[in-house]
């Protein structure tokens, strides 16, 4: 990890990890901050961030001395994602943190998540509006223009071999989105933006940004679903010629994420979130239709195995 000079976050990564900090956001308790591990690949000194999983804290952590992970939902949780993505391995972890503010925090979560994944870490600190950070602001829109600039919306870390105490113990590597989707990064920055608005004093209704977020959410939202009516029709074909009852799942998938778009919804409705997620991933990579029928077999596989455990991601 020591040789990685930079992070790329896929837009299904950065969407999770939104959804994650939009439900925490709001809720009517007082939530612990936002943290999760994330899964990927690392590759020419780049590491790639190809999906991210939330987690709880320790039951009873005190503050004061730095919060901890649950470590057994953490190694079975490790455990499930390794084993539907044997391919990816535990390439960091995310956080709403603040690094020269909680350091200790970030010690000790980085040691403990560290030592299950049995693999040196990443760090993605979030600054989502939330948490006592400032609301991101409209420099978001870099992540999907042609300067790719997160400074305002992600910072990335890794860990460095500094003997000194007296030096911090992580450095900044450059951060950016993998905007091969751009429509996708749109309505995960848009949503962001409104997540950022959210927290203003001022009510809802009265608060022209969030009108002017919501405007943008509305168009980045007709883009992506115009896409997926499109793919849903290359599906549909395929299932015609093929007479494969497997496609109904993925058809059937597609057109849930296709109304809960169309209707403005700013998180999925279904309960199962994280295969959503997946398959929104294996719609942004199909390019023929017997990857589509390969992707229906991964996804159903893992949805099996899911429900044999009782546990959905």
């Amino acid at each position: 990890m020591n040789s990685v000079e930079s992070a790329s976050i896929s837009p299904v990564a950065m969407l999770s990890m939104a959804d994650h900090i939009n439900r925490t956001n709001a809720s009517t308790t007082k939530s612990p901050k936002v943290f999760g591990f994330l899964l990927g690949t690392i590759k020419d000194k780049i590491v790639n961030i190809l999906h991210s999983v939330e987690l709880p804290y320790a039951e009873g952590t005190d503050p004061k001395k730095g919060r901890s992970v649950d470590v057994f939902f953490l190694r079975d949780r490790i455990e499930q994602c390794l084993m539907v993505y044997p391919e990816y391995k535990v390439v960091g972890w995310y956080g709403d943190y603040d690094v020269n503010g909680e350091g200790h925090d970030i010690e000790v979560m980085d040691k403990q998540i560290g030592d299950e994944a049995k693999s040196e870490l990443c760090i993605l600190l979030l600054n989502f509006g939330v948490g006592g950070y400032n609301p991101v602001s409209g420099s978001n829109k870099n992540i999907v223009s042609g300067n790719n600039s997160m400074e305002n919306f992600i910072k990335a870390y890794k860990k460095t071999n500094e003997s000194d105490k007296t030096k911090h113990k992580f450095s900044k590597i450059n951060c950016f989105v993998n905007s091969a989707s751009s429509e996708y990064a749109n309505v995960v920055i848009d949503h962001l933006n409104h997540i950022a608005d959210s927290n203003s004093d001022e009510k809802y209704a009265k608060n022209k940004k969030n009108i002017d977020t919501l405007t943008q959410t509305r168009d980045s939202i007709n883009k992506l679903a115009d896409n997926l009516l499109l793919i849903h029709e290359f599906v549909k074909n395929a299932q015609a010629n093929d007479n494969n009852p497997q496609t109904s799942f993925i058809t059937r998938k597609i057109e849930e994420l296709v109304y809960n778009y169309q209707k403005g919804s700013k998180t999925l409705d279904s309960l199962d979130k994280q295969t959503d997620s997946l398959v929104i991933d294996a719609l942004s990579t199909l390019t023929s239709k017997g990857n589509i029928l390969e992707k229906i077999v991964e996804i159903n596989s893992m949805e099996n195995e899911m429900k044999k455990r009782k546990e959905f991601f």
